[in-house]
């Protein structure tokens, strides 16, 4: 009797850029230990302080807050008018953020989602003066370089002007074809999921595909002007059933100081690797658009990026 899969088709079409920006530091010292939170808590107060007219108030407070591209990147909450999100405490950053330090240069991979693309002058004009004002305890200063647009330049430090015409890229995601196969996820940032409120210890299948999916229709809904969310609940079974995993994982200790809260927060999260056998084909399209907006918690940080390999599909 041929398998059941009479559920409703899921689809979702996510625009994106990814960018790769070129920093020029002015000395060959270690930024940090947690460059990503260095230069994303770095950029989050100095973009604040410049477009902000009143700092010193909660943004959850303010009149301004779903007009203001501030609270739009880094404080991002639903309209009144969203009955599926607006209990949701955190909704995904349209964006994530990952570093590279080479002795004097850092290059970043920036991924803009959606409706954020087109505030790629704003992460640039920012970038700028957080360069100005310096870098950690050390206040290392830098020049930003170049941004590019896959190979195409956008900006140059010779001139002020920013090219925003560059291909955008779109996710067109949906299940796949039911094949059997196998595949390797190499997560080369650390992985952060939860389950029922708490931390995972690792992997978990249920938690990883389950956040997956939430960040995927989050960001189609919030961002992408998206309709609301699919049952997904048939996906997720399907999953489970069709999908098991090996793991090879280490945990990784990073911490960072939050200026907002005032302490000193952990990040510790996974990397290495995990095996997935079964019907990959059915679930591929998903995991190709997690290897581009990243899974799990902090990805503004630059967590949960991973890289699909040792694809083999019968």
């Amino acid at each position: 009797m041929p398998e059941d899969r009479s559920f409703p088709e899921f689809r979702c079409l996510i625009p994106y850029n990814r960018f790769t920006i070129n920093l020029s530091l002015n000395d060959s010292k270690p930024v940090s230990r947690f460059v990503e939170a260095t230069i994303r808590g770095g950029f989050g107060i100095t973009m604040r302080k410049l477009v902000c007219p009143s700092v010193e108030k909660n943004c959850a407070e303010c009149i301004l807050r779903h007009s203001c591209i501030y609270c739009y990147l880094f404080e991002t909450t639903p309209q009144s008018n969203s009955p599926r999100l607006k209990n949701y405490k955190a909704l995904p950053r349209p964006f994530t953020l990952w570093c590279e330090q080479n002795e004097n240069t850092i290059n970043i991979e920036l991924v803009l989602i959606g409706n954020a693309i087109k505030t790629l002058p704003y992460f640039i004009y920012t970038l700028r003066k957080l360069g100005s004002q310096g870098l950690g305890k050390e206040r290392i200063r830098y020049e930003l370089k170049t941004v590019r647009a896959g190979e195409k330049v956008v900006y140059d430090n010779s001139s002020d002007e920013i090219d925003m015409q560059f291909a955008k890229d779109k996710l067109d995601i949906k299940q796949g074809k039911a094949q059997t196969g196998r595949c390797v996820l190499n997560f080369y940032s650390p992985m952060i999921l939860r389950k029922n409120g708490r931390i995972v210890d690792g992997y978990d299948s249920h938690a990883f595909f389950s956040t997956l999916m939430r960040r995927i229709t989050s960001l189609f809904v919030i961002h992408c002007d998206g309709e609301n969310f699919d049952d997904l609940k048939p996906l997720l079974k399907l999953w489970e059933e069709k999908i098991k995993a090996q793991t090879s994982l280490k945990r990784v200790h990073k911490s960072r100081f939050s200026t907002r809260q005032n302490r000193r927060i952990k990040y510790d999260g996974f990397t290495g690797e995990v095996m997935l056998k079964g019907d990959l084909g059915t679930f591929m399209p998903f995991l190709n658009a997690g290897e581009i907006l990243s899974v799990g918690k902090n990805t503004a940080f630059g967590y949960g990026k991973y890289k699909i390999k040792e694809i083999e599909m019968r």
